[in-house]
This record gives C-alpha cells, sequence and structure tokens, in this order.
C-alpha cells in the first residue's frame, strides 16, 4: 500500500511538473481557478502524507531508512508484522527513556501480555532510548521473528528495522 501511494505522489508531482512545461494557454483560466487546482492537489498531497504516517510510515524515503514505528500495543507476526529479523531500538520522541517487548506463541487471560507458561517461543527484552541513562543495559536488539509470533510492545513505542548484518572486514 505504502508503494501505491508513494506511485501516486510521484505521478501527481509529475503531472504537476507536465502541466508547468506543457504549452497551456493559462489565460483562459482565471486566477480562483489556478488557486482553486492548487489547493486541491495540495490537499490531496497532505491527506497521502497523513495516510502513510497514521500507518507509521513516511512520504521521506530518508525517514523510511529509519524503519516503521510499532506502537504499544499487542501485534501479531504476519498479520500486523511481516516475519523477518529486525533490529529493534526505541522511538527517538518516545516519552519514556526506555520500552520493553514481549515476544510469544499465547497470551494469558487478561489478553495483554505474553502467557511465558503456555507459549512455545518467548522472549522478553527491555530496551533503552538511545542517549538515556536509563537503567537498562541495551540500546537496541536484534529478534528474529516468526510467522505465528505474539508481540507486546510496551512503555515506549518502538522503531523496527530491517536487521543487516555487519561487514567485519575479514
Amino acid at each position: 500500500m505504502k508503494k501505491i501511494i508513494l506511485l501516486a505522489l510521484v505521478l501527481l508531482l509529475a503531472g504537476c511538473i507536465a502541466l508547468g512545461e506543457a504549452d497551456i494557454d493559462w489565460s483562459q483560466y482565471s486566477d480562483e481557478e489556478i488557486s482553486a487546482t492548487i489547493s486541491e492537489l495540495s490537499a490531496m498531497l497532505e491527506g497521502a502524507k497523513a495516510e502513510l504516517e497514521s500507518r507509521g510510515q513516511s512520504a521521506d524515503p530518508a525517514q523510511d531508512e529509519e524503519g516503521v514505528r510499532v506502537p504499544i500495543g499487542v501485534w501479531y507476526v504476519g498479520e500486523d508484522i511481516p516475519p523477518a529479523h529486525y533490529t529493534i531500538t526505541v522511538a527517538p520522541d518516545a516519552y519514556m527513556s526506555w520500552g520493553s517487548i514481549e515476544v510469544g506463541t499465547v497470551l494469558d487471560d487478561t489478553g495483554k501480555h505474553i502467557d511465558f507458561l503456555k507459549t512455545e517461543r518467548r522472549y522478553s527484552e527491555m530496551v533503552r532510548k538511545k542517549g538515556s541513562e536509563a537503567a537498562v543495559s541495551l540500546d537496541e536488539l536484534d529478534y528474529d521473528f516468526k510467522e505465528g509470533d505474539i508481540l507486546v510492545v510496551e512503555e515506549a513505542d518502538m522503531i523496527f528495522t530491517p536487521y543487516v548484518k555487519q561487514k567485519l572486514g575479514f
């Protein structure tokens, strides 16, 4: 969906550029009509940007490299999050200086936490915001999410970036 919205933005921009370069007799349009068209195009662009932001994504490709924001809550791998290996950090604008994740395959009776006695795969970790002095040892963590995993994010939104193996130089 993100690619479709970005494609629409590119096509919209290309159309605007083409209109500016085409030999159009603008004298047949009033200033009000031209302003209204520009306003409509601007509103469409802002609407597309808002849609991306509501999905935790950005219309700015430079920000895409920073990952996808995963808000506090319960998330299902394979439905909400694609199965993959991710590097996870606390969102830089998070109110809390640390956050935590729980991963498993079964929720407890509250539906808000992993049932660590009944789950097959289990993992729990706390991560501090980069630059924070929180009493947590990790600034980031790497985890390989599998289809069927359930993720619980608590205390702070997290940024999920696809994991890139670092070369060691030999």
